[in-house]
């Protein structure tokens, strides 16, 4: 009750900034699907599901021109499931994002919560980690950092780099859940490329996983291509790569989208696994859109990778949804 209250409150108050502010703006997705999973111990479960295609979320963002070229910026925004009304992201009011920062010539710098640069060089799956063919079903990594610094560069001659460092604040422990990352892409034409790493310590500062990846995609017009290669390692056990290819095929206000990916456990192991995936959405307005969706995981030697989508893991090893988004 004290979160809708106050959810409101502020987007009462932020509505009364507008006319303040260089612009201040309430958006948000509300997303709900049929979800049919199969395959699991379980055994087959149909349910109502939120955020299948893209997570449901309301957020608030805003901007002030500062003069001589700088800006200061905000963007909260919280998670909702709509079968039921609650939030995501384990209770946390705005555990989507949460930053305020400055921008101008020398790019921009942003403090808070947010994606952190793996996630947001993911540019090759057609799904956009979406769907039941979602890219996190079988490429596992966390997909935001908190108590952190995020800077992105100008773009010079096509390129743009980022970096970012989260603070571990763990007492007497400086490196213990200390995350750092840092991505270079281009982009120029019908190119795009994007390279990236992510260093997180754990809990107690003796075990740092090493996450990078390259993502490339390359707009046909009547065919858009993506390949990904990923590349997880810690100083323990893991150990495994993971290769994507994907495509979307648009043509009046239809999308077909395809992809296929497959892991390699390199440990003793060897559990590997193998996705494929195909979808459609049909464009029912500039806001709204109808989508459905398909996935299969085939799991070797033991592995437990299972069919979900945007906002939830699923329980087995294939998945179909259909369902439709409103963006506003």
């Amino acid at each position: 009750m004290y979160t809708r209250v106050f959810l409101f409150a502020i987007a009462g108050t932020l509505g009364q900034l507008a006319s303040a502010q260089t612009g201040v703006t309430v958006y948000g997705v509300v997303d709900a699907g049929i979800v049919r999973e199969s395959g699991g111990p379980q055994g087959s479960v149909t349910s109502l599901q939120s955020g299948v295609q893209s997570a449901s979320r309301l957020g608030f963002k805003g901007i002030e021109d500062l003069g001589s070229g700088l800006s200061a910026n905000f963007k909260l925004e919280t998670g909702i499931n709509v079968d039921n009304g609650s939030s995501t992201q384990t209770g946390r009011l705005f555990g989507r994002h949460a930053s305020i920062g400055l921008a101008g010539g020398f790019g921009s710098v942003d403090i808070g919560r947010f994606f952190n640069v793996v996630t947001n060089a993911m540019i090759a799956d057609p799904f956009g980690a979406g769907h039941e063919g979602a890219y996190s079903n079988i490429i596992n990594f966390a997909l935001r950092t908190q108590n952190a610094v995020y800077y992105t560069s100008p773009t010079v001659g096509g390129f743009t780099g980022e970096a970012s460092y989260g603070f571990g604040e763990v007492p007497g422990h400086s490196s213990a859940n200390r995350d750092i990352g840092a991505a270079i892409g281009y982009a120029a034409g019908p190119l795009t490329v994007k390279i990236a790493r992510e260093e997180t310590e754990n809990g107690t500062g003796k075990n740092k996983l090493r996450i990078s990846n390259i993502n490339t995609v390359y707009d046909f017009r009547f065919v858009r291509v993506g390949l990904a290669y990923n590349v997880n390692k810690d100083d323990l056990i893991v150990d495994s790569r993971d290769w994507l290819v994907g495509a979307s095929v648009p043509w009046g206000l239809h999308t077909l989208i395809a992809s296929y990916i497959r892991h390699k456990d390199r440990t003793s192991a060897a559990q590997h696994a193998s996705q494929i995936a195909i979808g459609y959405t049909y464009t029912l307005s500039r806001r709204t859109s109808l989508y459905m969706s398909h996935a299969h995981i085939v799991n070797k030697n033991g592995a437990l990778f299972t069919v979900g989508n945007m906002t939830e893991y699923g329980t087995g090893n294939k998945g179909t949804a259909l369902g439709i988004t409103h963006r506003f």
